[in-house]
């Protein structure tokens, strides 16, 4: 969220003060019509696509079916068979080493 709305904080902040008060934003201008062209992008379009945007997961009877809309227009899916072939692992980002779910589990009780 942070890489979507510091660049439309920013430039709202630019577009306010110079297009609405006259002022330029800094020593070295960007023309208007280029400001209004990046306000619209990365002030407008960014941040509703980042608000209107759904990661959607169907489990059917014949799979499981993926979708992010509005960016892909129909499902991917994923075959039960695959997925049974699937063994769980659990990720340690501090040491960078995957183990089982049976071997986290053991870990974690023994800190307990």
């Amino acid at each position: 969220m942070v890489s979507v709305l510091y660049p439309a904080l920013l430039l709202w902040y630019i577009e306010i003060h110079s297009l609405i008060f006259g002022r330029p934003a800094g020593i070295n201008n960007i023309p208007e019509t280029y400001l209004f062209a990046l306000w619209i992008v990365f002030g407008l379009f960014f941040p509703f696509m980042l608000y209107c945007t759904k990661h959607i997961t169907e489990v059917r009877s014949d799979g499981i079916y993926v979708r992010l809309v509005p960016l892909n227009l129909s499902s991917k899916k994923i075959p039960l068979h695959v997925v049974e072939d699937c063994k769980i692992k659990v990720y340690d980002p501090l040491t960078g080493k995957e183990s089982d779910v049976s071997q986290f589990s053991k870990k974690k009780l023994a800190r307990l």
